[in-house]
């Protein structure tokens, strides 16, 4: 039952997380597109991208808040995660050391900063996926039967 519950909070926490960054990016669009256009890593696709994260990011948010979605939602945040964080890896690499464009919350974060916290995320999803493996004994746990 504790587990459930350290479950439920990262959960919680990472859908409110989602759900904030995605609504700032809708509010703030054109910033977000503008911030995105100076990317080298993704100048071109900036329209497309400006408006497919945060469907993304709100999708996560919904698989996160359902109990029936919630593991492959933990998955999906995982990955998002990982991959907003190797994107900023990337900006440091090319000397794109912009701001982030995620929202007020994060603005007055270094780069190296905000890395650290996504790993805390990844730490964070990657532990609740590891929990809800151990709830589920059977089919569709992340533990086989031996």
């Amino acid at each position: 039952m504790k587990s459930k519950k350290i479950i439920d909070i990262i959960a919680f926490s990472l859908a409110t997380l989602f759900l904030y960054a995605a609504i700032i990016k809708f509010i703030n669009v054109r910033t977000f597109q503008s911030q995105l256009e100076k990317s080298p890593l993704i100048g071109e696709y900036a329209k497309q991208i400006a408006w497919v994260i945060p469907v993304i990011e709100i999708g996560v948010c919904v698989l996160l808040l359902r109990h029936t979605s919630r593991l492959t939602g933990l998955f999906c945040s995982f990955f998002l995660i990982g991959m907003f964080t190797v994107y900023l890896v990337a900006m440091i690499n090319t000397g794109d050391n912009q701001s982030c464009a995620c929202g007020e919350l994060w603005q007055g974060l270094s780069t190296e900063r905000h890395i650290f916290i996504n790993l805390g995320g990844i730490l964070l999803s990657g532990l609740a996926i590891i929990l809800s493996g151990s709830l589920k004994p059977g089919v569709g746990s992340l533990r086989s039967e031996v």
